[in-house]
């Protein structure tokens, strides 16, 4: 659809599957006009958005779409503007330039060639972090790691370069588009394992991305597992960048590998301490309180499926991860916060020495 032809507001077609059985679905440029046209957007503004969506990526899901966004009071609804493209996120001669390329059906390659000279013109790895920041083992570098301080060491796992949903601030979105070259990914934690035996001055990492909460429970464990090697003894914490409370809390409630997930964490915490910093408005305990509500009911949805047993027991093992205090005599690391829209999930290691 080229955004001219005018079109009721419409949900997201599909069959409506309740909430605690739902699978994931996500929503991508394509389906923008439609979604566009239900906040109330005009022809032109929809063609604007998706001009926009041609040079920064695009993605939310079904549980965003249907739960999170006041669709009343949409383009207005911050959660909206949090995922949604907006006009002004590029000049608008850019603007201007592919909304015209869209609106006479211009071959795809063209299209491509025009968003890559936007992108190029958007400085997508500032400071030059590609260079000055990719650390080297044995003279070769490894793409995919960046050392930006000297006590963290940051890991980009090559599936977890995705998100649940994309957020219109976001200052990676040069792993989210169609340029190879500006993306970062590893597929190797060993490879980290042995950087980090040669830099005992490292005692944090950050598993990033991307949402590594993206990846299922078997990769997940792929990229953690080998951090709990006795030999990291410098190593305090673990972080896990992600917004997947915010955006899909079925990842540990309802998915099928929650329990699996869950079952991570607990061989984690027997080392570090547990904690999440979750985001967009996602509060653990208040999604656990109650009963499942009905799919329209808007911010302060429980958790989906919160009223079945078996789910009521993963909440209840997310809590517990969340609030481990660890050994008698250190404080609890724990963060909740979703004001500015930041997150990362944090296993930090007790002091002391290792059981």
């Amino acid at each position: 659809m080229t955004g001219f032809q005018q079109s009721e507001p419409a949900r997201p077609t599909g069959p409506v599957v309740p909430i605690a059985g739902r699978r994931f679905h996500a929503y991508t440029a394509k389906h923008l006009d439609e979604l566009t046209a239900r906040a109330g957007l005009s022809p032109a503004e929809r063609l604007a958005v998706r001009a926009v969506a041609t040079v920064l990526p695009f993605r939310t899901n079904a549980y965003v779409v249907d739960n999170l966004i006041d669709w009343d009071a949409a383009p207005a609804d911050p959660i909206y503007r949090l995922v949604f493209p907006q006009a002004d996120m590029l000049p608008e001669v850019d603007v201007g330039r592919m909304a015209m390329l869209l609106a006479r059906e211009a071959p795809d390659a063209e299209v491509r060639a025009a968003a890559h000279e936007v992108r190029m013109g958007l400085n997508p790895h500032p400071a030059g972090q590609l260079a000055l920041n990719t650390p080297a083992l044995n003279d070769e570098p490894l793409p995919g790691l960046q050392h930006k301080y000297p006590e963290t060491v940051l890991i980009f796992p090559k599936q977890g370069q995705t998100c649940h949903a994309y957020c219109t601030y976001c200052f990676r979105w040069a792993q989210f588009v169609d340029e190879p070259d500006l993306k970062m990914s590893m597929g190797d934690a060993g490879l980290l394992v042995t950087y980090l035996l040669g830099h005992p001055e490292v005692t944090g990492v950050l598993v990033t991305g991307g949402d590594p909460m993206i990846m299922g429970a078997p990769v997940l464990r792929r990229y953690i597992e080998p951090l709990l090697d006795p030999r990291l003894d410098s190593l305090e914490s673990i972080r896990i960048g992600s917004k997947s409370l915010g955006y899909w809390p079925q990842r540990f409630v309802t998915d099928p590998d929650a329990d699996d997930t869950l079952a991570l964490f607990e061989e984690v915490v027997a080392l570090f301490h547990g904690a999440l910093l979750a985001s967009a408005g996602t509060r653990i305990t208040d999604r656990r309180r109650g009963g499942a509500q009905d799919p329209g009911h808007r911010r302060g949805h429980p958790y989906p499926g919160a009223a079945h047993p078996v789910h009521q027991r993963r909440c209840g093992d997310l809590g517990r991860h969340v609030a481990q205090s660890g050994p008698d005599g250190h404080d609890p690391v724990l963060h909740v916060c979703g004001a500015r829209h930041r997150s990362a999930g944090l296993l930090r290691r007790a002091a002391g020495p290792r059981p």
